[in-house]
């Protein structure tokens, strides 16, 4: 008994099958799961990196022209008295540093500083929210003090 050849051993064991519809359809899905697996493994992660770019350069687009919006109604606020003219002109002042500042250091941001400045821009939004409302709410309010009444309660005390 020697060792069986190799033509010997195809015959006995291996799997007598016609080319059929089944076996071409089963290659075919084979086919089409290696190339989907290669898809995802080497094209989807360049595509999320464009998709985060591109979420990158909208986030600043937006926060810009919030900004700007901002400014120009921050700008367009009249007021009554010099303590809210001075509460508006402190408001004024911090969103043109912040102009200055983002307009500078927009290329080095990062997506989290630039949610960051918008949640704050969001924040004087609701400033200028109260500004506009009939009547005006500022956080500012002049208090005075009847200073009659004090002098009547004065002269009282010394009289007696």
């Amino acid at each position: 008994m020697g060792t069986p050849s190799r033509k010997e051993l195809k015959a006995r064991y291996s799997v007598k099958r016609r080319r059929d519809i089944v076996t071409g359809f089963a290659i075919g899905l084979f086919l089409l799961l290696v190339f989907f697996q290669l898809f995802l493994t080497l094209v989807v992660p360049s595509l999320l990196k464009k998709r985060k770019a591109f979420e990158f350069h909208v986030a600043k687009l937006e926060m810009s022209s919030q900004l700007d919006m901002l400014r120009k109604e921050i700008s367009r606020v009249h007021t009554d008295s010099d303590i809210q003219s001075g509460e508006v002109a402190t408001v004024r002042s911090v969103t043109d540093q912040l102009a200055m500042y983002t307009r500078d250091s927009l290329d080095q941001l990062s997506l989290k500083q630039i949610f960051q400045l918008k949640r704050i821009f969001g924040q004087y939004e609701a400033v200028l929210r109260r500004w506009k409302e009939r009547p005006p709410r500022y956080y500012t309010v002049q208090e005075t003090i009847d200073t009659d009444s004090l002098m009547r309660a004065l002269r009282k005390e010394i009289k007696e």
